[in-house]
């Protein structure tokens, strides 16, 4: 978008130049074709702006995945895990989200003991994370 705007700002520079350098006094077809260009260059800006957006996205799926995949999840244990084995995509450090970290360890450090085993290793998990 930046080099599109860059671009019109020249032309309409040269443009100007051309339509009061001569008779110093702007025709209604100058005045047609300047107003008519005004809406070329938010239609070629916008433009721009679309291509520049999906050239982005498609970097960003390539580098780290789609986000919100979640048909890569396997069985480990008790646990369901994320598995991301394609090379260069995002595999997240630890299987829990912030809000599944936070409601797990908040009532710990308020005193509950975790009844299960299972409870137990997610909770040392989580730390040893953190």
């Amino acid at each position: 978008m930046y080099g599109t705007t860059a671009v019109f700002s020249l032309g309409a520079y040269g443009w100007m130049y051309y339509c009061i350098s001569g008779d110093k006094i702007v025709t209604l077809t100058e005045a047609i074709i300047t107003f008519a260009m005004f809406f070329v260059l938010l239609a070629l800006a916008y433009t721009a702006d679309r291509v520049n957006a999906q050239r982005t996205k498609d970097r960003m799926e390539e580098k780290y995945g789609k986000v919100g995949d979640s048909s890569k999840v396997e069985e480990a244990g008790n646990a369901n895990i994320a598995v991301y084995n394609e090379p260069g995509k995002f595999r997240p450090p630890i299987p829990f989200t912030a809000f599944e970290v936070y409601n797990h360890l908040i009532p710990e450090e308020r005193g509950k003991v975790w009844a299960t085993e299972e409870e137990r290793a997610k909770s040392m998990q989580m730390r040893q994370f953190l």
